[in-house]
């Protein structure tokens, strides 16, 4: 029906028509926090599962407090990808990282155990700079401190140094390429190490040093040394060290076999000794009397006439080990 008014104006009846085709779907605008996952889903919409316990959802495991993304089929967890990230402080539970460019990091050192019924605690920081790695750290035994402890590892070396509580150095050790391996008690006593020597400086300024040709002890040379004991007297011609014992026997028949008891000989290097009847000290080989003593590796071999039974017999044995 049309209705014609005076003033030109047209009023229709139209009726409704057919609903338009729906419109694009608008971009996801929010996180959706639940504990369930959503019933309506869209691509690349956010879902923060707020449950206690991991779940399944579209086939995949959703953990709790992490953030997912829908893509269409199942949810992946969702991330953020910067080119350059800068901030005042940054906290992270567990990170993965590459390449990393830093001045210094600093971590703190919070260890505790209990020793005896004694609670102990090692508390302090360790810092990591373009000097190397250092940790300082107190030592506290029932929460009183008893040391501390400082451990420098650089480029030059390692230098591990305990003190007490009034800051003076009770042990340290410094290992360094160049220089060998120094170690202090801080009572004066040392022990160095280096690619030649071993040397052993007590409090009072005696010095034990073993080389690769002797040993002196208290400056005393010990290739000149003689001692019932096995000691370390030299270098033999294959680079084996040479020990030397010296016996001294009684009692011995002519014809006898003393086992000497020295374990791993290698070499026998040097043989000497000499007997004596309580007045006269004689060398052997005596050829006249055909005395004479032998070694092998297990014992000495006594040779003679039967006046040399009854003497004493003072023998010295050099020799190398296979250990």
């Amino acid at each position: 029906m049309t209705i014609v008014a005076s003033n030109n104006y047209t009023i229709s009846k139209v009726s409704d028509g057919s609903p338009g085709s729906p419109g694009p779907t608008g971009a996801p605008g929010q996180i959706y926090q639940q504990t369930t996952e959503p019933t309506t889903k869209v691509v690349n919409m956010l879902w923060q599962y707020t449950g206690t316990s991991s779940i399944t959802a579209s086939g995949a495991t959703i953990a709790p407090s992490n953030i997912y993304v829908w893509t269409g089929t199942t949810w992946i967890l969702w991330s953020i990808t910067v080119a350059n990230l800068i901030a005042d402080k940054l906290s992270s539970i567990v990170s993965t990282l590459g390449d990393v460019t830093s001045g210094s990091i600093t971590n703190e050192i919070n260890v505790g155990s209990n020793n005896g019924g004694n609670n102990v605690l090692d508390t302090g920081t360790v810092v990591v700079d373009n000097y190397g790695i250092t940790f300082n750290f107190d030592h506290l035994i029932n929460s009183i401190k008893d040391s501390s402890q400082q451990n420098n590892f650089g480029t030059d070396g390692i230098i591990l140094s305990k003190f007490d509580t009034s800051g003076y150095v009770t042990k340290s050790i410094s290992a360094n390429v160049n220089t060998g391996i120094d170690v202090n008690d801080g009572n004066g006593n040392q022990t160095d190490i280096d690619s030649s020597s071993f040397n052993i400086l007590d409090s009072n300024s005696n010095s034990t040093k073993i080389t690769s040709t002797g040993i002196t002890v208290k400056g005393k040379d010990l290739s000149n040394t003689y001692s019932t004991s096995e000691i370390a007297v030299g270098t033999w011609i294959d680079g084996k060290t040479i020990y030397r014992k010296t016996f001294s026997i009684t009692g011995i028949s002519a014809g006898t076999n003393y086992n000497h008891g020295i374990a791993n000989i290698d070499q026998i290097v040097e043989l000497h000794g000499l007997f004596n009847n309580g007045t006269t000290f004689t060398m052997l080989p005596l050829m006249g009397y055909a005395r004479q003593v032998q070694a092998t590796r297990s014992q000495f071999q006594f040779n003679g006439g039967s006046e040399a039974t009854g003497d004493k017999y003072t023998i010295t044995i050099s020799y190398t080990k296979t250990v």
